[in-house]
């Protein structure tokens, strides 16, 4: 394969430099599991240390894991791997009810105190990197990382002999990666390795993780690019398909429809792969893409939206015909039944703010009339006030990135599912 992209730069430093420097990343994680230990934060501490307990142990459990300390619920044995992987997650990944984690409330704890290297390297573990890699490179120094997720590599030291980890080039890590310096990574936690015999296993997790951690693959920009762009092309055949971005269908017709749409886009990705094979041929033994209609959508509903935005992607949205009909006619937002259905798109957590864009947009006449009836706010315009009023009752969108809801895989990666 081609050299992969990597998130490794020239640093300019010495193995010597190398070592230093991860010795002083060993100190200061240990002064952050100090801190994360402290008894400010035991409350949420001990519920992520409990969320590990209740995982599977691999056996009775007796000697896996500490009764209950007085916190309402066991804990893994403290310096256990499960208590390490569980602590790690709660400095590197937990957020507070304020949106900071544990890192930023070490930097700040100890502004005064720390020096301006250390303090460069925590703010650097803001970001970790969560990935499956596999090892190309291994000294006793360092070994280099070739994400399956990102397609980035990384150059990774430790205070340990690298010849002590279980494993060898061309096996596989689970590992997470804090920077240390510019092309220099560091694991944080633990490592769990898998051997190359392992290998299709690996990459099913690898596929698993692209398509529902979207934020691990997307950190690289090329990736990102060729993701936007693979949904711009879905996008376009969505359009083609149902004439509009957005659609209304009557609700007993929507699962056949949705699912023809699928057949057909599914059938025109095999036919480009397949090349000069007939039809027929290339999508032989394929199993086809199947939608099915929850059923309280049925039986609660008389139409479906379909919506395919450029930013969120294709979203189904439940009796979008009864809030068309609301817009349309705005008298209606005094009957409970439709303002209803505009009160749950409000506080729906899967629907995104831009269908309700959408529906002001296309009808600017009546939008500031509907919203005054059903808010009881006789002063409201949803010029001034709307994007406050989403952001407002929508902040879980909000505090979010947006990534693309396709997610390329490489050739690599498909290599490896086929082994």
């Amino acid at each position: 394969m081609a050299d992969a992209p990597s998130a490794t730069r020239g640093t300019g430093a010495g193995v010597a430099e190398m070592r230093r420097l991860a010795e002083r990343c060993g100190d200061l994680k240990r002064e952050l599991v100090a801190f994360a230990e402290s008894p400010r934060f035991a409350r949420w501490r001990e519920a992520e240390l409990a969320k590990a307990a209740g995982g599977s142990s691999g056996g009775d459990g007796a000697e896996d894991f500490d009764e209950d300390d007085g916190d309402g619920g066991g804990r893994p044995p403290k310096g256990s791997d499960r208590w390490i992987a569980a602590m790690d997650d709660f400095i590197m990944t937990f957020r507070f009810p304020d949106g900071t984690g544990v890192v930023d409330r070490f930097l700040s704890a100890r502004r005064k105190e720390l020096r301006k290297p250390d303090r460069k390297i925590l703010e650097g573990w803001r970001d970790p990197v969560d990935g499956i890699f596999e090892i190309r490179a291994k000294s006793d120094e360092s070994i280099t990382l070739y994400n399956l997720i990102d397609e980035l590599t990384y150059q990774v030291y430790a205070t340990i002999s690298f010849t002590r980890l279980p494993a060898g080039e061309g096996d596989f890590l689970l590992a997470r990666l804090v920077p240390m310096a510019p092309g220099a990574w560091t694991p944080s936690g633990s490592m769990s390795p898998f051997p190359r015999e392992h290998v299709k296993v690996v990459a099913e997790l690898a596929l698993e993780w692209s398509g529902t951690r979207p934020q691990l693959a997307f950190r690289n920009p090329e990736k990102a690019r060729l993701g936007w762009e693979m949904m711009r092309k879905d996008r376009e055949e969505f359009v083609e398909f149902f004439g509009a971005d957005q659609v209304i269908i009557p609700v007993a017709e929507a699962e056949s429809r949705i699912n023809a749409y699928y057949r057909q886009r599914q059938e025109k990705a095999l036919a480009r792969r397949a090349g000069d094979k007939p039809p027929a041929e290339a999508t032989a033994g394929v199993d086809r893409p199947f939608f099915a209609m929850p059923p309280e959508v049925v039986q609660t509903n008389s139409t479906v939206g379909v919506i395919y935005d450029e930013v969120d992607g294709m979203s189904l949205l439940p009796d979008f015909g009864l809030l068309e009909e609301l817009f349309t006619r705005p008298e209606l937002a005094a009957d409970p039944a439709y303002a209803s259905v505009l009160l749950g798109y409000l506080d729906s957590e899967s629907v995104y703010p831009g269908a309700l864009r959408r529906m002001a947009e296309a009808h600017p006449d009546t939008a500031d009339e509907v919203y005054r009836t059903v808010l009881k706010k006789p002063s409201f315009t949803w010029s001034k006030q709307g994007e406050q009023l989403l952001r407002k009752r929508k902040p879980w969108y909000f505090r979010q990135a947006r990534y693309p809801k396709t997610t390329p895989v490489s050739d690599y990666l498909e290599q490896l599912l086929s082994s």
